[in-house]
């Protein structure tokens, strides 16, 4: 008949060409073969239609209508790709985002869902292997950030006092891509739900198998130096630390039991055993360090120029003792934990080894370095588990031994230690007339001060 791609032998009557049916398979036809060039680039529908109208053409165009025995065209089948990765191209970003986090990538679009695979880790929805309910995680790590902390940090402006400050709705913005390139710059598997304080976010992590903490601060100078403390104690009282990236505020630190605080003992034992951790932290200063009398300046600054809604003479003692304490000559002497209480005292897990170092079992966390001296650091243990003082028999006597089990087992002047917790808790009354809802925590710094005062 003169058609070019018939084939030799000779066709059944009623039939379409084999030439003009799909190939089987999912194999393309001879490139010389022009009337299926289009069809290898067509979509399956498209191509059933194509493959329709040839048919016509070379039956004459007798019928409109195709015989019934002329089989449907088949869906082309997809062949997994050979290279593991060929997935993460072929289903987009978004899925190998999602898969590896164990999450959904977030979005949509208007591909149908595809099965999810296995990947080489031996992980489905990004379980790692080897690591129960490990997440790999990549850049989904916004879901990582919990709610309670961005109603913290948001709104917070940036703390001029430290290098390229930021504010908190940057930092929240900015967090989970920091997240990211450090969990990957250090091998690091998420294995835990987060934790989170004031200003900083807590994931529990793995290292090569090994249980660790990543914190990630706001920054402020309070923790500007957190990484050099913690370096000079070596985890002798304190956490120990693993690895630091200053530059983002993030450190890599031991993992303790974080559900057993030293809250939850009786509070004179709680507060013998931070005397002790006192005791254990005990190292000269560092030389970059903010100091306690400088300090003692700026506290003496305030009182004068914008006292707090105090009596006025409670103020005038606490401008006499920021002087007489600045003027000691050891007041700079020593590295000190300035916020040791007993919610910053965690007990290192029982599975671990014997751990040494310790005060039975238990380190200190999250400190506030400063070059001072032991004394000034007794004043968190009066306004932490400030109910249980409040219910005790007699409010002075309760605070006074607090001072007194610590500065026993630290070796520290209790006279000194209330010398400074007056002129802390003067601090902390003025930082509170500044807040909204601050008239509470200047009556308890008050109470606080006359039980010092002799």
């Amino acid at each position: 008949m003169g058609h070019g791609c018939l084939p030799r032998r000779r066709r059944a009557a009623g039939r379409a060409p084999a030439s003009a049916l799909p190939p089987r398979g999912g194999r393309r036809p001879h490139a010389g073969r022009r009337p299926w060039s289009g069809l290898a680039r067509a979509g399956p529908g498209r191509r059933c239609r194509r493959a329709a109208g040839v048919a016509r053409r070379l039956l004459g165009g007798a019928s409109r209508r195709l015989p019934a025995a002329l089989p449907r065209a088949r869906r082309r089948r997809r062949t997994p790709p050979r290279h593991p990765r060929a997935h993460h191209a072929r289903d987009g970003l978004r899925h190998d985002l999602g898969c590896r986090l164990g999450v959904d990538g977030g979005g949509h679009d208007h591909h149908p869902p595809r099965r999810r695979r296995r990947d080489r880790r031996g992980c489905v929805g990004g379980a790692a292997a080897g690591v129960p309910g490990a997440l790999v995680v990549s850049g989904a790590t916004r879901d990582l950030v919990p709610a309670s902390l961005t109603a913290l940090v948001s709104g917070r402006p940036a703390d001029e006092g430290v290098r390229d400050p930021v504010d908190g709705d940057t930092w929240l913005r900015r967090l989970p891509g920091t997240l990211d390139e450090i969990l990957a710059a250090q091998d690091l598997a998420v294995d835990g739900r987060p934790r989170h304080g004031v200003s900083a976010i807590v994931l529990p992590v793995r290292r090569q198998g090994r249980p660790a903490v990543l914190k990630v601060s706001w920054p402020h100078a309070e923790a500007a130096h957190e990484h050099l403390a913690l370096r000079a104690w070596d985890g002798t009282g304190a956490v120990r630390l693993l690895a630091a990236d200053p530059a983002r505020w993030a450190l890599l630190l031991e993992r303790l039991d974080p559900d057993q605080a030293l809250s939850s003992e009786p509070v004179l034992d709680a507060c013998e055993t931070v005397g002790r951790l006192h005791a254990l932290l005990d190292r000269p200063a560092l030389p970059r360090l903010d100091t306690a009398s400088a300090w003692c300046g700026r506290i003496r600054e305030r009182l004068t120029s914008s006292p707090p809604p105090v009596p006025p003479r409670v103020v005038d003692q606490g401008v006499r003792l920021a002087a007489e304490l600045a003027e000691d000559a050891e007041v700079d002497a020593r590295l000190v934990h300035s916020d040791l209480h007993d919610g910053n005292v965690l007990r290192v897990p029982e599975e671990v080894a014997p751990r040494v170092g310790t005060v039975d079992g238990w380190l200190a966390i999250d400190p506030k370095p400063l070059a001072g001296e032991l004394a000034l650091t007794i004043a968190p243990l009066l306004w932490n588990r400030w109910d249980e003082a409040v219910r005790a028999h007699h409010l002075r006597n309760h605070l006074r031994f607090r001072v007194d089990y610590a500065c026993d087992a630290a070796g520290i002047n209790p006279a000194r230690a209330r010398a400074w917790t007056i002129l802390r808790e003067l601090d902390n009354a003025w930082w509170a007339a500044r807040e909204p809802d601050g008239h509470e925590r200047i009556t308890q710094a008050v109470a606080i001060i006359k039980a010092m005062q002799d």
